[in-house]
């Protein structure tokens, strides 16, 4: 009975999603990150970049992520909420099932990002990402990097999940090109109606 109630969009709360496709290979993706990626591989040496995950079980890795404060700059300082968040989702990675991956450039933790892998294995739902914003160009190799690893893992879409609202976030997620959205409804009974 759909006369019965009121649907309201939530447009705070829709998630993100992105083909993978589109940040991997270079040649698939837009023209100006491809630039940055090309101007970012010319500042660093490929041989001192590495992306692997850190095993969050020990100590002295939750450590190393919780103790990296990267300048307050795009997404690494969106709100106090976030901050919150992400401290208590480090912690406690291992019991609520989450993975990472972390970007070393010349041994140096530079970005990492914590990210859920859900049943369907053609997703990857993330969580948090923090990035050293003193290196050039540094956003959308990370980008690009980890979008290779998930390709090469077979997976196809990446859920940014929502922007809560923070025009912050939403400009990021919507410069990433997203293409599609999970779309999120308040239902609510509608009042007069007769039950």
């Amino acid at each position: 009975y759909p006369e019965m109630y009121v649907c309201t969009e939530e447009r705070s709360f829709d998630e993100y999603v992105f083909e993978v496709a589109k940040s991997y290979p270079l040649s698939q993706m837009f023209g100006y990150r491809r630039h940055r990626i090309r101007s970012f591989l010319a500042r660093n040496d490929e041989g001192d970049i590495e992306l692997r995950p850190l095993d969050l079980t020990q100590e002295r890795n939750r450590k190393l992520l919780l103790e990296y404060d990267w300048p307050a700059k795009g997404v690494n300082r969106i709100s106090s909420m976030f901050d919150e968040s992400w401290e208590y989702t480090i912690r406690h990675a291992t019991e609520l099932g989450l993975d990472n991956l972390c970007l070393f450039i010349g041994g140096r933790l530079r970005a990492y990002c914590i990210f859920h892998r859900p049943a369907d294995k053609r997703y990857i739902i993330f969580k948090h990402a923090k990035i050293d914003y003193h290196v050039p160009r540094l956003f959308d190799y990370f980008v690009y990097a980890v979008a290779r690893r998930f390709s090469e893992q077979g997976v196809a879409y990446a859920n940014l999940d929502s922007d809560m609202g923070l025009q912050t976030l939403r400009m990021i997620f919507i410069t990433l090109g997203p293409s599609n959205y999970f779309r999120k409804y308040t239902v609510r009974p509608r009042r007069g109606v007769q039950r």
